[in-house]
């Protein structure tokens, strides 16, 4: 992610000039595939409370797991796919082998 995306979630409390982000947390929501857009729509709420009680992180969660479902899925169909076409190419092979 670049440096200009995170600034924008990162900010500064006009009131008490503290940092208001952890990096750390951002982290952790980047590596379960978070857009910067989606953290940023609850980062304020779950540096403040228990992630629990921030109700817009619960269907993010569920986008973004519904979103890899279905990218395994069609991932799954690729795998079955080229596993044929290996399997395919080794039959005919096989069977090349035996008539020389």
């Amino acid at each position: 992610m670049n440096k200009k995306k995170i600034s924008h979630i990162k900010s500064l409390d006009p009131h008490t000039n503290v940092r208001v982000y952890n990096d750390r947390t951002i982290q952790l929501y980047l590596g379960l595939g978070l857009t910067t857009e989606q953290i940023a729509g609850f980062l304020q709420c779950v540096l403040k409370n228990k992630e629990a009680f921030c109700r817009e992180v619960l269907p993010i969660y569920r986008e973004k797991l519904e979103e890899i479902d279905k990218q395994i899925f069609m991932l799954q169909r690729i795998k079955s796919n080229l596993e044929e076409r290996i399997r395919s190419i080794l039959d005919e092979q096989h069977i090349e082998d035996q008539e020389e």
